[in-house]
């Protein structure tokens, strides 16, 4: 949460320079766009705090909420209502990235596990409000605009966190102090790549309905998985994917089915 901070705290003077004609909007405008930076900070916190409680492979299809908060949250107040088949295409998107990260072991019990699930809704809860604020202004506003106001609230939800958790810039000092320059790179690295894809994310908002952009993230574990593969191929000892047949079939399948769901979403644009 830190380096979010930090990372938004360097963002800004740059979007202020380059979008400075645009980012004065109406005030209740901005204060909708900074709340969406505090619930997308506050999304980020809870999903770290999940994976802290849990394995990933626990908490990752808990974010399969996002699409049904998605669609509650677009209906309401972007009027966003999906055709049948846009319904039915995005169901399986969903249930592609459900089976993928399913994990058949004979060891592994099943449970309710309370503490990660309260967690993930609170995560999916924020990220689809701020998806669809999001949207909510920018339709009329400009996306830098959005853009800017957005990395105020994470800057001041970031700054709140650290304030009432002490224990995260300890955590934060120790890693600089441990690692150096090399932990600070690799995490300032990290947040470029996640802002910009944040911010591919909220403008394929504006393009097609919230809750379908929102079930096309759950391409997230494929990814995941199709990368593991080639870093187990070409780094083994660093590396660990499971790539026996069953596994390979296992995931095949599950990625078959998201790309059925997205030729029909497609198909529907």
């Amino acid at each position: 949460m830190v380096y979010s901070t930090f990372f938004s705290l360097i963002l800004i003077p740059f979007l202020l320079y380059f979008s400075y004609s645009e980012i004065f909007i109406s005030s209740s405008q901005i204060i909708i766009q900074t709340i969406g930076g505090v619930l997308l900070t506050l999304s980020i916190y809870f999903y770290l705090m999940a994976l802290n409680s849990d394995e990933a492979s626990v908490v990752i299809p808990f974010a399969l909420l996002v699409p049904v908060f998605g669609f509650i949250f677009s209906y309401f107040l972007l009027g966003e209502i999906l055709t049948a088949k846009q319904f039915f295409a995005s169901l399986l998107v969903i249930l592609g990235a459900f089976i993928l990260s399913l994990e058949f072991s004979e060891e592994r019990r099943v449970g309710l596990r309370h503490r990660v699930l309260g967690f993930m809704v609170l995560c999916t809860i924020f990220q689809a409000a701020q998806e669809t604020l999001f949207k909510f202004t920018t339709i009329e506003n400009s996306f830098m605009a959005s853009i800017f106001w957005l990395h105020v609230g994470i800057a001041i939800c970031g700054f709140a966190l650290v304030l009432f958790h002490k224990n995260l810039l300890s955590e934060f000092y120790e890693s600089v102090r441990v690692n150096g320059r090399l932990v600070f790179g690799v995490n300032f690295i990290s947040e470029a790549v996640s802002t910009t894809a944040y911010m591919i994310r909220d403008y394929a908002t504006l393009l097609a309905p919230v809750a379908i952009i929102m079930a096309l993230n759950g391409y997230q574990p494929a990814f995941v998985f199709i990368l593991g593969i080639i870093l187990t191929l070409l780094f083994p000892k660093f590396v660990n994917e499971k790539i026996k047949a069953t596994h390979l079939i296992h995931k095949s399948t599950a990625i078959a089915v998201m790309i059925v769901g997205t030729i029909l979403i497609s198909q529907t644009l």
